[in-house]
């Protein structure tokens, strides 16, 4: 079973998200600010890392920023409400997809299946961007 990390600090969310998941076919771990998510993602091999941006501790920005020189790395979705302004910071060859809050569920679990699949396959970081509600 492929392993995927999810880290948003809003505790509703973050067992949402886990519950997709898990639904997926994937084994969960969470992380409720930047910092842990971090170092889980340090010390674990994931499929693929859905990461919240603004975060306590370290931002999901400053995650970004620290996976651009970690190999190997999971493919990113970015889960966020930020608008375009504040997404252009966002590393793409770090960053596959970003999906705006509120996001359809059954979106996410697509994306997550595919960038499973692909994962090690093609890592150049194409941004895949979802309006809400698709």
């Amino acid at each position: 079973m492929k392993k995927i990390l999810i880290a948003d600090d809003d505790p509703p969310l973050r067992g949402l998200l886990r519950l997709v998941g898990a639904r997926a076919g994937f084994e969960v771990d969470t992380a409720a600010n930047g910092a842990d998510a971090l170092e889980k993602l340090r010390a674990n091999r994931y499929a693929v890392a859905v990461i919240d941006l603004m975060m306590p501790r370290m931002s999901g920005y400053d995650v970004i920023e620290h996976l651009a020189d970690m190999t190997p790395r999971p493919p990113v979705v970015v889960v966020t409400a930020l608008n375009d302004a504040q997404l252009a910071r966002l590393d793409s060859s770090v960053v596959s997809s970003v999906l705006r809050k509120p996001f359809d569920i059954e979106m996410l679990s697509a994306v997550l299946i595919e960038l499973a699949e692909v994962a090690g396959e093609d890592r150049r970081g194409n941004v895949i961007d979802f309006p809400s509600g698709c």
